[in-house]
């Protein structure tokens, strides 16, 4: 069975609408995207995930320096912007 079909067939039996649009030639998998790879970092629990994030920017930008990336922080996820916030290291944000 294909995946269209499986697809289809498993919103059918949960009684959902489905809506798929797949390109119909298979380079169209292999095209390059149109414009920057657009991402959104979220930050809600403090500075060991801020420092996850950071570090997962980096490489992110290291691999694709053209992609956009916005950070959105709230809660403790805004404690590494804080004046005089450091790591568990010690080391200024």
């Amino acid at each position: 069975m294909s995946i269209l079909r499986h697809v289809t067939a498993v919103a059918a039996i949960a009684g959902l609408a489905l809506a798929v649009s797949l390109p119909t030639a298979p380079s169209a998998f292999a095209a390059e995207p149109a414009g920057p790879v657009k991402v959104v970092y979220h930050l809600n629990e403090g500075n060991e995930q801020a420092t996850a994030a950071m570090r997962n920017m980096r490489n992110h930008l290291a691999a694709d320096p053209t992609a956009k990336i916005v950070v959105v922080t709230h809660a403790a996820g805004i404690n590494f912007l804080l004046d005089g916030a450091t790591d568990r290291n010690g080391n200024l944000y």
